[in-house]
């Protein structure tokens, strides 16, 4: 009996212990719960976007537009620019919820703070009318800026984050074009012209090198330099009737030719059904046609003289090439 007795206080001194021990924890968890709405409560939102789908951003260099569809960033001016998504990705965020540091309380003249003609303005929206455009100023000692919203009087300090995803030119937002990945094994033909001349070096004849084959399957176009560039804009990088074009020609491996579908193999298998001779015919007509042919246009040195600028022929886009990977064909 007393050993019952004990057991039922162990028992109950057990359970007081595990309702404290709740009620403590319980209490904690309320504590942090409130400490975060105060803090979020603390919080000055200058923007508070569920997504944002327009952006505006002017400074004294440019202006540049950009909108959502579709779940992709297009340029709302010409959506047939080729975007980098990740830094207009990078500012929709910037600015979807931006939060001040602290707000100057009695802020004096906008001049003060650089915001009678800010550095930057910024204006978000999405897909329900909402808007807000912020004005950016003056740099501080610490990094951060002085901003505002365009239609209100207060004046506040914010992180650098904002500033940082803006300062892009325009042509850095454009994703530059590239080449298709080729071996050199699969280089079958390079063909340099320019000054009126041609050179053609083929592996049927046994002139084009192991070392040219590589230097062509190695080259690699640089960031964009123009897109749609002026005939003045054009001659001053050399595309003035005086460029010089180098070519490679070149035929996919035939694991390459696999993955890119099963229809032409069945093609392939019915030609040869219909005969030996019809079967060479086809198989010589898919060899030329699944040769694929690279052609650049190769205007002058920029400024530094360190790349030459380059374009696709037919393309819209002129980018950087760095001098050394043309040497070997120039």
């Amino acid at each position: 009996m007393k050993k019952n007795r004990s057991m039922i206080a162990a028992v109950a001194f057990l359970a007081v212990m595990c309702a404290g021990y709740g009620a403590v924890s319980f209490g904690v968890a309320q504590s942090e719960k409130h400490r975060q709405e105060e803090e979020t409560a603390d919080t000055i939102y200058l923007t508070d976007f569920e997504e944002v789908t327009g952006i505006s951003v002017a400074s004294q260099e440019q202006t540049m537009n950009f909108e959502k569809k579709e779940g992709e960033w297009l340029d709302a001016d010409d959506p047939k620019r080729p975007l980098k998504q990740s830094l207009v990705s990078l500012l929709a965020s910037s600015g979807q919820k931006l939060t001040a540091v602290r707000k100057l309380e009695g802020a004096g003249e906008l001049s003060n703070y650089g915001l009678d003609d800010p550095a930057y303005r910024a204006v978000f929206s999405d897909d329900n009318g909402k808007e807000a455009a912020i004005l950016v100023g003056d740099e501080l000692d610490d990094g951060r800026f002085y901003a505002k919203l365009e239609d209100q009087a207060d004046v506040y300090t914010i992180d650098s984050g904002l500033v940082s995803a803006m300062d892009y030119s325009d042509l850095e937002f454009t994703q530059p074009q590239v080449l298709p990945a080729v071996n050199s094994d699969e280089v079958q033909q390079i063909r340099v012209t320019g000054s009126g001349q041609e050179a053609v070096y083929s592996r049927d004849d046994g002139t084009l090198t192991d070392e040219m084959a590589a230097a062509a399957a190695g080259v690699v176009l640089g960031d964009c330099a123009a897109w749609k560039p002026g005939e003045e804009e054009l001659a001053e990088m050399g595309f003035d009737g005086s460029q010089r074009t180098l070519s490679y020609t070149y035929v996919p491996s035939a694991e390459e030719e696999t993955e890119s579908g099963t229809a032409d193999a069945e093609s392939g298998t019915a030609d040869a059904e219909s005969g030996a001779a019809d079967a060479e015919s086809s198989a010589a007509d898919a060899d030329t046609a699944s040769a694929e042919t690279v052609v650049l246009e190769i205007g002058g040195l920029n400024e530094a003289e360190t790349d030459y600028y380059v374009r696709l022929a037919g393309s819209q886009m002129v980018l950087l090439m760095s001098k050394s990977a043309l040497e070997e064909f120039l």
